[in-house]
């Protein structure tokens, strides 16, 4: 599935949000770097629907945002957002994260 078309700015919010959901369920090793980066452009969308599925998706298959700095410096820039919902989903898709680090290090 080609999702190169669907997740961009300037897509209605319903496609993108869609686009990013779908991508949600696949498996996260099948999931490539330009997909990753790909979320990562719209993580800053005008849509609030957008901005949430990206960082659901992201506490999914993020695993590559942890040794990234500069994205997870954006990512967790989320932590501040006006919106709560948003403020939510970051700590929950950090959560995530942090889960899955600690089972791999056991």
């Amino acid at each position: 599935i080609v999702f190169k078309k669907y997740i961009d700015i300037n897509n209605p919010f319903y496609i993108v949000e869609s686009a990013i959901r779908v991508l949600s369920l696949v498996p996260p090793s099948f999931i490539t770097d330009d997909a990753i980066t790909q979320i990562f452009n719209v993580l800053n969308h005008n849509s609030n629907r957008v901005t949430v599925a990206a960082i659901d998706a992201f506490g999914f298959f993020g695993d590559s945002i942890i040794n990234n700095d500069e994205r997870m410096t954006q990512f967790c820039r989320q932590l501040a957002h006006s919106d709560s919902e948003i403020r939510s989903a970051t700590i929950n898709a950090l959560d995530r994260l942090k889960s899955r680090v600690n089972e791999e290090s056991l």
